[in-house]
């Protein structure tokens, strides 16, 4: 249900049979680990405001005043709510930083996009755009960071050519590194278990295996007695058995989670190739403009600005490393960028100048209206 009001806003559930139930996933449908992030941000208080001046939500329920019409009619759909009585069943959702970057570059480019002109929900859909890839960003950063790389994510963005270039193959590998970054976290955080203090005592105690079940339950919430093939077995063996279970439950759900979103917001593609790469899409790059340009920006700053809040790596300047490393030359990155001004040209967001200065330009930014 589109987000016309507080009045559409529902918990997501999980029906079997005649049960129901919390569906607490990985960022479930509800948002509520993003709500989390956004109040944590710091930048709170402007985004109600934001929200509320665009009609979306309203703190008076007093009276017929219940936001927008949209609003207003699905509300007539539903049964009288009673907002009074607090919700005592279920779980609450468990965000485990306080404060981390992520919140805030998130909460800033929510402000960028509600503060554009855009009538009404027009914002809506480059909100839900820039909040994908602010999470895919957030997965990977803490990957890197229980890897112990303080480096952050990279993403080498090939604008897509007719023939395949050397940009394409370097957005293929990039693509497939950061897809695997999860995966290797998980591996790594396990594996270090046997690194641990109380793992040594575990070993030195007069009953090994069960002394190292407990470690694990208490480390992991791993009931390896209630699973008959991993009750026993030397206490490596049971290391070894909780990796390759966690890796095969985290192939069926988090795994998912950078490739199908990165499709989903038009970062990733695989047009015209059998590997799959970043290049993003007409949608998206409206998005980034309406996020990252207040009012207008020369191109290669836009370039630079790209680079500095998400990692994007287009033009020969933000391929330095590559370029002297050898993987790439110049003239690949520069032909990527010069593909990506043409781009840019045909969909209205951008104009070269009498004196071949060529400017991106946000044709809703607030001062413009």
């Amino acid at each position: 249900m589109f987000p016309y009001g507080p009045d559409c806003l529902y918990e997501d559930l999980r029906v079997t049979g005649d049960k129901v139930t919390n569906d607490r996933r990985f960022f479930g449908r509800t948002g509520e680990l993003l709500y989390l992030m956004l109040c944590r941000s710091g930048r709170g208080e402007e985004i109600l405001s934001r929200l509320e001046n665009t009609g979306i939500i309203t703190h008076n329920y007093s009276g017929n005043h219940r936001g927008s019409k949209w609003n207003q009619i699905v509300l007539a759909l539903q049964s009288p709510i009673d907002r009074s009585t607090p919700r005592t069943s279920g779980s609450p959702p468990y965000l485990p930083y306080e404060k981390l970057p992520e919140y805030e570059r998130l909460a800033d480019d929510w402000l960028s996009t509600l503060d554009c002109a855009l009538p009404d929900y027009d914002a809506l859909p480059h909100v839900v755009t820039i909040t994908g890839l602010h999470l895919i960003i957030y997965l990977l950063n803490r990957a890197k960071a229980t890897l112990g790389e303080s480096i952050p994510p990279r993403f080498v963005l090939e604008i897509v050519a007719p023939k395949k270039t050397t940009v394409r193959e370097l957005a293929s590998d990039e693509y497939q590194k950061n897809n695997s970054l999860p995966q290797r976290a998980i591996e790594h955080y396990i594996r270090n278990t046997a690194d641990l203090p109380e793992w040594q005592v575990c070993l030195n105690s007069y009953n090994p295996t069960e002394d190292v079940i407990d470690l694990l339950q208490g480390r992991f919430a791993w009931f390896a007695k209630e699973d008959e093939s991993d009750g026993s077995g030397s206490p490596g063996d049971l290391l070894n058995s909780l990796r390759e279970k966690a890796v095969k439950r985290h192939q069926q759900h988090l795994a998912k989670f950078h490739g199908s979103w990165s499709r989903e917001i038009g970062l990733s593609s695989s047009r015209s190739s059998r590997r799959t790469r970043y290049a993003p899409t007409d949608s998206l790059l409206r998005t980034l403009v309406l996020a990252s340009v207040p009012v207008r920006m020369e191109f290669q700053e836009f370039l630079a600005k790209l680079y500095e809040k998400y990692g994007f790596v287009i033009g020969d300047r933000q391929a330095a490393d590559l370029i002297d490393s050898g993987e790439a030359d110049r003239e690949d990155f520069v032909a990527n960028a010069e593909r990506l001004e043409r781009r840019l040209v045909s969909i209205g967001l951008l104009k070269r100048l009498s004196d071949a200065c060529a400017y991106v330009q946000n044709p809703f930014a607030s001062e413009v209206n």
